[in-house]
């Protein structure tokens, strides 16, 4: 079977050297990470399949990352992962999810019958790295909706709400004690989104 292994998130937890010298040093963390990973990145991942074999084996990881102001003074600061660089140069696969001066989200609401409902959320989303063999080593800027069946673009959020939204804010509804729904009332979901994309 093909194995996936994920890892959130690198930068959660500090080396042993950085725990036992109370210095909390970026740069002990990143050693640590280094010694510790670049071979299973480099070597045992992509050596773990045989040739003829259907099945892969996947690492993903989630990265905290920081923002570096004092590096780029009079212009935007840069992000910078925690835990160093070694991930950055070792993956093929780079996603950026999120903002840079701000979070770059928003939450989608719906209202029915006096009853909120946060139904989703949007996020920036970028391609920062792709080293994918042809056909799969495309370039993508967008955004991307997290709902609760799953993960879909914003062209298919308005299906989502027709499709989804209706039923649950009327299970919502009965379950809070309005038990006389027509079918006809779900037609009156508001929806609204908080916006806190930055530019």
């Amino acid at each position: 079977m093909p194995l996936l292994f994920v890892w959130d998130s690198v930068g959660s937890i500090g080396s042993w050297k950085s725990y036992t010298s109370k210095a909390g040093n970026n740069m002990f963390d990143a050693g640590a990470l280094s010694v510790a990973f670049n071979n299973i990145i480099n070597a045992r991942i992509p050596g773990s399949r045989s040739q003829n074999s259907e099945y892969t084996n996947t690492f993903f990881v989630v990265n905290k990352i920081w923002l570096d102001s004092m590096n780029s003074v009079g212009g935007a600061a840069s992000i910078e992962n925690k835990g160093g660089k070694s991930f950055f140069y070792a993956m093929r696969l780079l996603l950026h999810v999120g903002g840079v001066a701000k979070a770059g989200t928003k939450r989608l609401k719906a209202t029915f019958k006096g009853n909120d409902y946060q139904y989703g959320v949007v996020s920036k989303i970028s391609i920062a790295k792709n080293q994918l063999p042809t056909p799969f080593n495309v370039t993508y800027a967008g955004t991307i909706c997290c709902v609760h069946n799953g993960l879909c673009g914003e062209k298919e959020l308005d299906a989502y709400k027709k499709t989804y939204i209706p039923e649950i804010m009327a299970r919502m509804a009965e379950a809070l004690g309005n038990e006389e729904i027509k079918a006809a009332d779900t037609a009156n979901v508001s929806f609204e989104e908080e916006d806190n994309f930055d530019e």
